[in-house]
């Protein structure tokens, strides 16, 4: 009987339950992710003013780049200056309002227009100048020094993880590559006003070769290939024999997967590594918009950085503005 009575009470309490059980809804499927665009820094006016990181002004940004611990630093082309951001606040990092080229601290150094600018692993910054045929150094302290003098001005930077420059000469039509030491060679050549350069973490470099219409990919042996695009001047996406590219492509960054990130004319397209285009965000309609992909819209995309969870910032030079591209 005690068997029995067991039996039944339990019999009893499974209806019990069962009569109040209601099944649990299937979770929602998410939503797509998708191509958003905000403004990280800058009010839109052209002028400069340091503070907090909406309230700030630029004078024409023209790139940008990133520290692994999260400090910003700009190249403020209509400024003279370079311009930093850190935990949200603007403030000038080396230069004055003085047009020319000076070298010494941070408040007295000159720069004319500075360009294209790159970070080494140990801190040490490179910059360019579109009215000046110097490479600049900047150490972490804000010392401003002459590190290399090349045939030409507006040239383009990349650096690697050994803190060897890479330098793309679009009036030479060729890359050097340049020690820490200031020793100089020709990684390659063979190029059509190439500009942007970058390195992915296996040591290819991939460069804007523009009035070819293609991005060109090298690698650390020095062999050159075609990587994306017909040679046909347009902006269609597609395969890699197939996209099309003008030569208004702009700063490039590589994301975790391998794929390139490029501005080209007011729009940020995608190049996968195996040289599929996408066009993610903005359109060849100039403007200004913050949004998703293709609603969103751009003065002039110039120099691109990235972060490490693959949030690109955008030195958005005709806006005066810092963009900011994330998938969410």
């Amino acid at each position: 009987m005690k068997a029995t009575i067991t039996f039944l009470s339990l019999t009893l309490l499974l209806f019990s339950c069962k009569k109040d059980y209601h099944p649990m809804p299937p979770p929602a499927t998410p939503p797509d992710k998708k191509w958003v665009v905000s403004t990280f820094a800058g009010n839109g006016d052209k002028a400069v003013v340091n503070g907090s990181a909406m309230t700030a002004s630029f004078f024409f940004p023209e790139s940008v780049a990133l520290t692994p611990s999260g400090t910003f630093y700009i190249t403020d082309v209509g400024s003279h200056r370079i311009r930093k951001i850190n935990s949200g606040i603007v403030s000038t990092f080396a230069g004055n309002d003085n047009f020319g080229i000076v070298d010494g601290d941070a408040a007295t150094a000159q720069f004319k227009s500075p360009f294209s600018i790159t970070i080494t692993p140990n801190g040490t910054i490179y910059t360019s100048d579109d009215n000046d045929n110097r490479i600049r150094k900047i150490t972490p302290a804000g010392q401003v020094s002459t590190f290399i003098t090349l045939p030409n001005n507006g040239s383009y930077l990349t650096s690697d993880p050994q803190g060897n420059l890479y330098v793309s000469e679009p009036y030479n039509n060729r890359i050097q590559k340049i020690t820490p030491n200031g020793d100089s060679t020709t990684f390659a050549s063979g190029f059509s006003y190439p500009g942007s350069i970058v390195l992915d973490k296996d040591g290819n470099l991939f460069v804007a070769d523009r009035l070819n219409n293609r991005i060109k990919k090298i690698t650390p042996a020095g062999v050159v290939s075609n990587f994306s695009g017909s040679g046909t001047n347009g902006s269609s996406d597609g395969d890699a024999s197939s996209a099309q590219f003008s030569p208004d492509m702009n700063g490039m960054v590589i994301d975790s997967k391998g794929n390139i990130i490029i501005g080209h004319l007011f729009a940020i397209r995608k190049v996968t590594p195996q040289g599929s285009v996408t066009t993610i965000a903005g359109s060849d309609v100039l403007g200004f918009a913050d949004g998703t992909g293709p609603m969103a819209r751009f003065g002039l995309p110039g120099g691109l950085a990235i972060d490490a969870n693959d949030n690109v910032y955008i030195a958005d030079i005709a806006n005066n503005r810092i963009r900011k591209l994330a998938f969410e």
